[in-house]
């Protein structure tokens, strides 16, 4: 049996910059920042608008038990189902980091307070909650799978579903992650384990890969995408190389030479049977923590030389865990396909990053994530115009 190619046929995100990927990456090419300064903790809220459909969404029958995390990727895959086709023999890799936070916490409250829990509880609490509910939204019957991995979750569901296409379980798969975790619980224990930005003056209150980051804000988001081994359009990209691996380091970080995001990029070169001079974008994981940022900077540096640039994400919209990686891989895509570096605006005036620039090559992208646990993934994408469809 021939090996099936992987195509990106369609992709949907929401985050706090808006619902799509034009909104994003009209934000991140006018330089603004949606990260706000709520009740004295830095974070980023998903817009007015996409609160106000979460709230419509909870009367629908449906969906009116569910935590507004399983809400919000149900939102997102209707909408991407109308972007391609998507079959009923398709499947779901879906997941998040926190999972569903609010009904997780209220029915603990309950459950301390001696109240009645709803029948209800288990099976909407349950991780596995999150994908049951997109593929009963799309009528799929292939695979439903719940993942997490951190805040690399986005980038593994998107390998397992690759993955699970190349073992014919399915001829097609729906991958991303959602978050909805901004809590009051959440947001102190992020704060606990220092990897939190503390509140200043500037207008870009999270840095990645600059010389005065502070770290990480935490934001509510979805992304998603479609993957297929027979596409009927043009395709966003091609999946060509993927790669994994763990170490042995702290509880919330990595050795500082960044050896385990070595390994994965090393893997994904392997797979794909490229070298790293062609490569010609990363999109990097960059939560703009000291110690995370210089591990993954690190890792390049040993991979690549100082003519591959490097993207983040994250100053814009805030780090969304589960749903950062898959984020990236998006808009990455648009990237390469379009030619254009977007600027990094909280750079010093003279560095070159800061100002918007063009690729000088146009073939593969590299997208990397980095999560708690040590654990670090991978991902090439081959820009279809160089693919046979």
């Amino acid at each position: 049996m021939d090996t099936p190619r992987l195509y990106i046929t369609a992709a949907d995100l929401i985050s706090p910059a808006g619902w799509g990927s034009h909104v994003h990456l009209d934000g991140l090419l006018s330089d603004r920042c949606f990260l706000q300064n709520e009740a004295g903790t830095l974070q980023g809220r998903l817009p007015e608008k996409v609160r106000e459909a979460l709230h419509r969404a909870a009367d629908e029958k449906g969906l009116k038990h569910q935590d507004p995390l399983t809400r919000l990727a149900v939102l997102l895959v209707r909408s991407l189902a109308e972007k391609s086709r998507i079959a009923p023999d398709f499947g779901v890799i879906f997941g998040s980091s926190r999972g569903p936070t609010h009904l997780l916490e209220s029915s603990i409250i309950d459950h301390h307070e001696q109240k009645r829990l709803s029948p209800l509880t288990s099976p909407t609490t349950t991780a596995s909650s999150l994908s049951a509910a997109v593929a009963r939204e799309l009528g799929l019957e292939g695979p439903s799978l719940f993942i997490s991995a951190a805040c690399s979750t986005g980038l593994h569901a998107v390998i397992q579903a690759a993955g699970s296409i190349r073992l014919g379980l399915a001829k097609g798969m729906i991958a991303g992650g959602a978050e909805f975790s901004n809590t009051d619980y959440t947001l102190e224990i992020l704060q606990a384990a220092r990897v939190y930005a503390d509140h200043d003056d500037n207008e870009y209150p999270c840095r990645p890969g600059a010389d005065d980051r502070g770290g990480m804000v935490l934001s509510e988001g979805a992304a998603a995408v479609v993957i297929d081994s027979d596409p009927w359009m043009m395709p966003l990209g091609e999946l060509v190389g993927w790669g994994a691996a763990t170490e042995k380091s702290t509880l919330t970080g990595i050795s500082s030479d960044g050896a385990v995001l070595v390994k994965a990029i090393r893997q994904a070169l392997d797979i794909a049977q490229l070298e790293a001079t062609d490569i010609d974008l990363i999109v990097g994981h960059g939560a703009g923590t000291k110690k995370g940022d210089a591990a993954e900077l690190a890792a390049y540096e040993q991979i690549f030389n100082e003519s591959v640039p490097i993207v983040f994400h994250k100053w814009m919209y805030g780090h969304m865990l589960g749903a950062s990686a898959c984020a990236s891989l998006i808009l990455g895509m648009y990237h390469l396909n379009q030619g254009v570096v977007p600027p990094h605006p909280y750079l010093n005036f003279g560095d070159p990053r800061r100002a918007e620039r063009r690729l000088s090559g146009q073939r593969h992208l590299l997208v990397t994530a980095l999560g708690f646990g040590g654990n670090a993934a991978a991902l090439i994408v081959k820009n279809p115009a160089l693919s046979q469809v």
